[in-house]
This record gives C-alpha cells, structure tokens and sequence, in this order.
C-alpha cells in the first residue's frame, strides 16, 4: 500500500510503497479510501516528542 512517511523532523512527507503484516487475531483488513493529515500529524511533522521518525502520517481514514 502506499503511506506518507515522515523519515525526520521538519522533512517533507513522502509518499512510499509499504508492506503490512497480515492481521493477527482480532483485526481486519481495510480498503483505505482515503486519509487526511489533521493537526497531530502537522505536530508530529514539526517536532512532537511522542512520534518517533519515521513515522506513518494521515491516521484519519475512511474505508471498507
């Protein structure tokens, strides 16, 4: 699938090709239709000490 992937603080996002586990008990998979990038993830992007790089950005999604 692809990801926005920040790689460092205050880099560009960049958008890669990503590999996934398959799911394990309990989980699904879903058909991402689309994602945004809300304002956790600009903090992240600038900085946020809790998101560690690289880091996966646009975890607001819709799909099925």
């Amino acid at each position: 699938m692809k990801a926005a992937v920040l790689e460092r603080v205050g880099g560009p996002l960049l958008v890669a090709e990503i590999e996934l586990r398959p799911p394990g008990p309990g989980e699904v998979i879903v058909r991402m239709e689309a994602a945004s990038v809300c304002i956790t993830d600009t903090m992240a992007a600038a900085g946020l000490p809790f998101v560690p790089c690289p880091a996966i950005l646009g975890h607001a999604g819709a799909g099925r």
